[in-house]
């Protein structure tokens, strides 16, 4: 069977695989340089510290990226363009009163001894690192929303964004401060995002309504949400107990 040949309007259409091949690969690259520079600043102890604390943002983010994020992405493809500005509103304030509740519950194992991960110098980041999970839902449902408008450069525009203020306070830190500068900068990008973000389209009562349709991801979004970053926790401790 031959197949039709392309119109010649499909051959110069610009492609959006590039694009989309750009947004990961500059999220993987800018994780990446992260833990390359924590390795020649504080060795593979360092590193992995840094991967505890990470786990810790990924589970407060993730109950909400890893489902609501997922769905927002798939339901803004398919509606109206009047209607996706208020979308991600309504999306946005459904995912910060998720992690919200996540952020809570894990603040109180953490006050109460039980999300212990970390040595005594470092264990007052703890907090900080939840923090900087809850300030993350923001900027990574925009991530999601532009992927569902088919506009992968804008993404990845986006997340380059967000990562190069942490990597220039990692540069800046002095010894022994990577972690707390890291921490700190995250914080300042991500509540200036969420800050800008909250200023837009949607109300909280239209976040709790069925009506945007994305309430059914929250349950994935809880069970791979905690389950992922957990994993990680627990592979980060052995690879310290390894160095120790």
């Amino acid at each position: 069977m031959t197949l039709p040949a392309p119109a010649l309007a499909e051959i110069r259409r610009p492609s959006r695989l590039l694009p989309a091949l750009g947004f990961v690969l500059t999220g993987l690259a800018g994780r990446a340089l992260i833990d390359k520079l924590l390795a020649l600043r504080g060795g593979a102890e360092l590193v992995a510290h840094w991967a505890q604390l990470s786990s810790l943002a990924d589970i407060v983010a993730g109950v909400t990226l890893a489902g609501i994020g997922i769905g927002l992405t798939g339901r803004v493809a398919g509606v109206a363009p009047c209607r996706q500005r208020q979308l991600f509103g309504e999306a946005l304030r459904l995912g910060l009163m998720l992690s919200g509740a996540c952020l809570l519950v894990c603040v109180a194992l953490a006050l109460s001894g039980r999300l212990a991960l970390l040595p005594a110098p470092q264990a007052g980041l703890v907090l900080p690192a939840l923090g900087v999970g809850w300030l993350a839902v923001a900027p990574g449902l925009l991530t999601a929303w532009l992927l569902g408008r088919g506009q992968p450069g804008r993404a990845m525009a986006c997340v380059a964004a967000m990562l190069s203020a942490p990597l220039l306070a990692l540069a800046l830190a002095a010894s022994g401060a990577e972690l707390a500068s890291l921490l700190a900068a995250q914080i300042l990008v991500g509540g200036v995002a969420t800050a800008l973000l909250l200023t837009g389209e949607g109300s909280w009562r239209e976040a709790l309504a069925q009506r945007h349709g994305l309430r059914p991801f929250i349950a994935a979004g809880i069970a791979i949400g905690i389950l992922s970053p957990a994993a990680t926790a627990v592979l980060a401790s052995e690879l310290k107990s390894t160095c120790a």
